[in-house]
């Protein structure tokens, strides 16, 4: 087992540990976050893979994950609202609490990446708004979403080229569509490293 532990918003605890077989990795471990004045949280993880050829590779993840830092809408005295970091206190800013499941296949040769992953996710904890007889109240609900990345990447002398695309439909209070697109390049300047995105 390997063991970690740090002191961010709270105390934590991480622990991992793993095996590999012929062609099947497993990677299992855990988190555990002790809040103050709060339940400490439990979060297992576990991973594994499996190389079908020299070239491909299959992947499956499942894990909870809490985060006591959120991105969430502050309303003011007039309706108006902006999105501000905030640490949780669980009550008028819920910690996010999130189930995730992923499964991927990627095929890698001579320099070239390509990957595919399909997820499903259910965050509880997120802060959304509602209006109500004009007034604009802030409340935690759950999120749920169900979406695929699909990434690319090149490597060639001292380069290297990335892109990405992501689609995703989320529940919150009504189901939405967004996607995400992403690409770049690195470039290898011994002893420094150029990138852009």
């Amino acid at each position: 087992f390997n063991g970690t532990s740090s002191y961010l918003y709270a105390p934590n605890l991480n622990i991992s540990n793993g095996f590999s077989r012929d062609k099947f990795t497993l990677n299992y471990g855990a988190r555990i976050d002790i809040p103050i004045g709060l339940s400490p949280v439990f979060q297992p993880r576990l991973t594994a893979g499996y190389q079908i050829s020299e070239v491909v590779k299959v992947t499956l993840g499942a894990g909870r994950y809490y985060q006591p830092l959120q991105h969430a809408p502050r309303v003011d005295a007039d309706g108006a609202y902006q999105l501000a970091w905030s640490v949780a206190d669980n009550d008028s800013i819920p910690s996010l609490d999130s189930k995730q499941l992923v499964g991927g296949i990627s095929f890698q040769s001579a320099g070239f990446l390509l990957s595919v992953e399909g997820f499903v996710k259910e965050t509880r904890g997120v802060v959304a708004l509602s209006k109500i007889s004009q007034q604009v109240i802030s409340y935690s609900t759950t999120s749920k979403a169900v979406g695929s990345d699909l990434f690319l990447k090149y490597n060639f002398s001292r380069f290297s080229l990335f892109g990405s695309a992501s689609i995703c439909e989320q529940t919150i209070a009504t189901e939405q569509m967004q996607q995400e697109y992403k690409g770049g390049f690195l470039v290898n300047l011994h002893p420094f490293y150029l990138s852009m995105n």
